[in-house]
């Protein structure tokens, strides 16, 4: 195997690793999406503590202050949306806009979150099962609109029966990324990433990032570029974790209605209020520093975005 085969078959494997509970593309089967969203569900692994109602409260004082979205944008509309059918019909007018990704994101999650209200356990805290009931009824009216045949592959294909989405900016940016490959042309490389830091899309950011962020160490593994320095694979999954706080940042409320965190919370007793709380209490035992390094990089990604800073990105030029 030539090295640049190696190095593309290195970056589709630590893409299919690191972002498979984070990445709900238009291209995964359904079966795959109910099998990561519940193996997702079980990531956590202390011992789950009833909350109280003094903890629910603070909790949901906090949330105001976490959650900083820019209301203009197609990715706040569709988080916070209570009518996906309506969200739907006005982001098919929004390809400009990267309207798509979002609109076969509401469809998939609907045909897995549209059940209906969970069942109580006798043996459950009252108050964890008002919590996975108050999701699943936002869900359940969020999808009320939206008819069976619609949820499924064959509805989302008739909807996209012109192509439409490939038209599609986020798509077409996304395409333009993969294209790059072993990323030899760097002009080209740079001049791609500075339009993906432009567009500041949560879908694009969070399901691209790893991607432009990945080097060939030279040692048949992939390590990251950020800021100037070259991380080992061992920091790949804190990364990976920041990437997934970066849409909060960028108008995508990562609120306990969250795609992942419903599931968490509906399916499996273990209710979060928003990712945040998620990324903060799945830590294992054994690393109790992990949060804080998460969240550092969380806002040095933030911020590096903010700034437009290809560099933070992708190697300038000189160096190797």
């Amino acid at each position: 195997m030539t090295k640049q085969a190696k190095y593309s078959y290195a970056i589709l494997f630590m893409l299919v690793v690191a972002t498979a509970g984070f990445c709900f593309s238009y291209f995964f089967p359904q079966s795959d999406l109910k099998a990561l969203a519940i193996a997702d569900a079980s990531v956590k692994t202390k011992t789950i503590q009833p909350l109280t109602k003094e903890m629910y409260s603070e909790k949901i004082r906090s949330k105001a202050a976490i959650v900083d979205a820019d209301k203009t944008t197609v990715a706040f509309e569709f988080s916070t949306s209570k009518n996906l059918r309506a969200f739907i019909e006005t982001a098919r007018q929004s390809a400009t806009r990267g309207g798509y990704p979002y609109i076969f994101e509401a469809l998939k999650q609907c045909e897995y979150l549209s059940k209906g209200e969970p069942k109580y356990d006798a043996k459950e805290d009252s108050l964890v099962y008002s919590r996975r009931l108050e999701v699943a009824k936002f869900w359940v009216t969020r999808c009320q609109n939206l008819l069976t045949a619609e949820l499924d592959s064959l509805g989302r294909n008739r909807l996209d029966v012109e192509g439409e989405s490939k038209k599609d900016s986020s798509y077409e940016l996304e395409a333009e990324i993969h294209k790059l490959e072993v990323k030899s042309d760097r002009a080209r490389l740079r001049a791609t990433v500075r339009k993906w830091l432009a567009a500041a899309d949560p879908w694009l950011l969070e399901s691209q990032g790893l991607y432009i962020m990945a080097v060939d160490s030279g040692r048949d593994s992939i390590e990251i570029w950020f800021e100037g320095k070259q991380y080992p694979s061992s920091e790949l999954s804190n990364i990976q974790q920041a990437w997934y706080l970066v849409p909060c940042a960028f108008g995508y409320v990562c609120d306990q209605n969250d795609f992942r965190l419903a599931v968490a919370c509906i399916d499996q007793s273990y209710c979060y209020v928003n990712r945040f709380d998620y990324v903060r209490s799945t830590r294992p035992d054994d690393r109790p520093n992990d949060y804080q390094t998460i969240y550092s990089y969380y806002q040095r990604i933030v911020a590096a975005i903010q700034r437009q800073d290809v560099d933070a990105f992708v190697k300038p030029d000189g160096v190797p």
